[in-house]
C-alpha cells in the first residue's frame, strides 16, 4: 500500500494504528490529520440575547463572544400571537430582510436574506434536510392566532460548513472587539396573511454552534496567522419585469471574481401576498457583457434543466419551485476570463446585464432577484478581519 499523503502515521502494520504518532498533538483546525488526539476538542452551543430591543422593521444587533471556534449561526425568535389571521409561510425566514456581519467597523458580508437562503437550501444534501429547515422556520400554513410562533433559521456566513465545506471554523479569540451580526427585520405587514394584526417579536436569541479546546491549544492558534479562502454573496432584489417584455437588469455592481450566478422570479401576486418562497418560471434569459450576448435558455424547462445540471443532478424543492443557474461564469469569452478558472472578474467588464422575459398568465408583473457567488479571502489583521475580493 502506498502512502497517500493524508496520513501522518506510517503503514507499519506491526505497530498499533496511530501508535507512531502518539506524541504529536492533534490540531482541531487542521483537516485530514490522523494523529492520536492529545488535546481534547468538544462541542459547545451558546444562546446570546440581542443588544437593545428586538422588534420588526428595525436593525437588531447580536454580539458574538471573543473566544471559541464558531461553525454555524442561527437566529431563534418567538413571534407574537396574531389575531384574525396568521403569519405568512416560513415566518422565520420571511421576517429577515438583510444580514450584515461586521468586525470593528469592517463589513465582511452584507446581503438580502430571502435570496441567499434559497442558495443555502440548495446546498443541503437531501430533500428531507430542506424540509426540516423549512419546518423549523415555521412551515407552511402556520396557525398563530392561538399561540406565539417559535422559529429558528440558519444564517449563511462565509465559514459555515454547509455554505463553504472545509473553510471554517472562525477563531473568535483573534478578535479584539466582538464581531456583530446585524439583522434587519421586515415590517409586520410584510410577513402576515391578509387581516392579521398583532405581529411582533416576543423574544430573540442568536444561537452559536461552536467547538472548544484546551488553553494550551488555544494559545497556539491565537499566535498563528491564517486566512479563509471562501465566498461572498452579492444580492440584487426586487427588479420589476413586465409581462412579455424583455427587460435588462444591470448587475455591474457585482464586484470581484464572480464564480456563479443564481436568479429567481416571483409573481407580483405572491409578493403582495407576502409569499416570498414560491418561485415562478422565467421563459427567456440571456446575458450581456459589454455587448457580448450569450443566450442561456429560451424556455422555462431549459432553465430548470440547467439548474439540475449545474447542481450535479441534485433537484430542488417542488414546494419552493426552481431557481435558475446562469452558466456564463463558466463559459465566457477568453477576454473576460481571469487566471482563476470558473469566474469572471468585474475589472474585465464595464457593463454587465441580464436580459429576462416572463409571460405569467393574467399579464402580471414579475419580481426578479439575482444572487452572485464571488470569490473572497477573509484575513485576520491586528485583532480584526478584512475581506478581500
Amino acid at each position: 500500500m502506498s502512502q497517500s499523503g493524508i496520513y501522518f502515521d506510517s503503514f507499519a502494520h506491526a505497530v498499533p494504528r496511530y501508535g507512531e504518532s502518539a506524541a504529536n498533538a492533534h490540531d482541531p483546525l487542521a483537516f485530514r490529520r490522523h494523529e492520536t488526539h492529545v488535546a481534547p476538542i468538544y462541542p459547545k452551543k451558546l444562546e446570546l440575547s440581542n443588544e437593545g430591543t428586538a422588534a420588526l422593521d428595525t436593525e437588531v444587533i447580536y454580539k458574538m463572544p471573543t473566544s471559541g471556534y464558531l461553525s454555524y449561526v442561527a437566529i431563534k425568535n418567538v413571534y407574537s400571537q396574531t389575531t384574525t389571521a396568521d403569519y405568512s409561510n416560513y415566518t422565520g425566514m420571511a421576517a429577515i430582510k438583510k444580514v450584515k456581519l461586521e468586525v470593528d467597523g469592517n463589513t465582511l458580508m452584507d446581503y438580502s436574506y430571502n435570496t441567499a437562503i434559497i442558495y443555502y437550501l440548495s446546498k443541503l444534501r437531501d430533500e428531507e434536510a430542506r424540509d426540516q429547515v423549512l419546518a423549523a422556520a415555521g412551515g407552511a400554513g402556520p396557525t398563530t392566532t392561538t399561540a406565539a410562533h417559535p422559529t429558528i433559521v440558519p444564517i449563511p456566513l462565509f465559514f459555515d460548513p454547509i455554505m463553504c465545506p472545509g473553510v471554517g471554523p472562525l477563531n473568535l479569540a483573534k478578535f479584539q472587539k466582538a464581531p456583530e451580526l446585524k439583522i434587519t427585520y421586515r415590517a409586520g405587514t410584510q410577513i402576515r396573511d391578509t387581516g392579521a394584526t398583532g405581529m411582533g417579536i416576543d423574544s430573540s436569541r442568536m444561537v452559536l454552534y461552536m467547538s472548544e479546546t484546551t488553553p494550551a491549544q488555544k494559545r497556539i492558534h491565537n499566535q498563528s496567522d491564517y486566512w479563509f479562502k471562501s465566498i461572498d454573496l452579492y444580492t440584487n432584489e426586487d427588479n420589476v419585469i413586465p409581462t412579455a417584455t424583455a427587460t435588462d437588469v444591470d448587475v455591474s455592481g457585482m464586484a470581484g471574481s464572480v464564480k456563479k450566478v443564481m436568479v429567481t422570479m416571483r409573481t407580483a401576486a405572491n409578493i403582495t401576498a407576502n409569499n416570498r418562497f414560491t418561485l415562478a418560471n422565467i421563459d427567456v434569459l440571456k446575458t450581456d457583457m459589454d455587448g457580448h450576448i450569450e443566450h442561456q435558455f429560451r424556455t422555462a424547462e431549459e432553465g430548470e434543466l440547467d439548474y439540475v445540471i449545474y447542481t450535479k443532478g441534485k433537484s430542488f424543492s417542488s414546494t419552493l419551485g426552481y431557481p435558475y443557474w446562469i452558466p456564463h461564469s463558466f463559459f465566457a469569452e477568453e477576454s473576460y476570463a481571469t487566471n482563476f478558472v470558473g469566474g469572471i472578474h468585474s475589472a474585465k467588464i464595464n457593463k454587465h446585464q441580464i436580459n429576462v422575459t416572463q409571460t405569467f398568465a393574467g399579464a402580471a408583473d414579475g419580481n426578479f432577484s439575482v444572487l452572485g457567488i464571488r470569490s473572497a479571502i477573509y484575513k485576520y489583521t491586528n485583532g480584526t478581519m478584512e475581506r478581500l475580493l
